[in-house]
């Protein structure tokens, strides 16, 4: 059996729910929100719940860091 050392998978976002995301960005959750409504940071709604994709959060306020406060 041959296995691929380079696996073209790509890795699953870890997605974590407001208070988590809100918490390892130290930000309030409200403030959060109010980031994704206006575009600045990707976010899903699920239902009347918002979901995060942590890796993909960060990044983005990387760049606002280097552009500014939106």
């Amino acid at each position: 059996m041959h296995h691929n050392t380079q696996s073209k998978e790509k890795t699953e976002p870890t997605w974590l729910t407001t208070g988590e995301m809100a918490d390892r960005l130290r930000v309030h959750q409200v403030t959060l929100i109010r980031l994704a409504r206006a575009g600045h940071v990707p976010g899903a709604r699920v239902g009347r719940h918002w979901r995060w994709p942590a890796e993909a959060v960060e990044e983005a306020l990387l760049g606002l860091a280097t552009r500014g406060r939106p």
